[in-house]
């Protein structure tokens, strides 16, 4: 973990197995998978993967447009590690989730199993974005003018924290979403 991190933020939101934490020195995090027992690819490519989803803050008070570079090495049994890509996070003023207060649209239940369903405040043409906590976009589609009640379809996702954008009629607003 760079030094530029919180470690007492670090929050594990969905792992793919049982796993153990282990935080070293230097900040250095580890998420083992004790017995995980994979199959390979060749065998069943579906459910030989594994994976750890957890969010973390940056120390408070670091300067506005602070780059912060992160990889990981994955180790297999006793392999050498495979070395991720770096990934970088830059640190942004932001104002809060709703960018656009007009835009009052409501979640339910939220919250959700499955299947989520979403009251617009008025008819208009629009669109909408689901993304991850990584801020990857996973869904997107867009809002017929005649939709006030529309109805979006989770059971493909994994049990996470994803965030909904919605814009309709020149309103942008944007909203957590749980899915269990």
């Amino acid at each position: 973990m760079p030094a530029n991190l919180n470690l007492s933020t670090l929050r594990v939101i969905n792992a793919s197995h049982a796993y153990q934490l282990i935080v070293r020195e230097k900040n250095i995090v580890e998420f083992a998978f004790p017995n995980i027992n994979l199959p390979d690819k060749t065998t069943n490519e579906p459910k030989s993967h594994g994976f750890v989803q957890f969010s973390i803050q940056p120390k408070a008070g670091l300067p506005i447009n602070t780059k912060i570079e992160n990889n990981a090495a994955i180790y297999f049994d006793y392999n050498a590690p495979i070395i991720t890509n770096f990934a970088t996070t830059q640190v942004k003023l932001t104002t809060g989730l709703a960018s656009n207060k007009n835009l009052d649209f409501k979640l339910f239940p939220n919250p959700t199993n499955g299947i989520l369903r979403i009251e617009l405040p008025y008819n208009g043409d629009g669109n909408y974005i689901l993304s991850d906590i990584s801020g990857r976009q996973l869904k997107a589609d867009n809002i017929a003018n005649n939709e006030k009640l529309m109805e979006l379809n989770l059971n493909d996702l994994p049990s996470g924290t994803y965030f909904i954008t919605i814009q309709l009629g020149g309103n942008v607003s944007t909203a957590k979403i749980v899915k269990l």
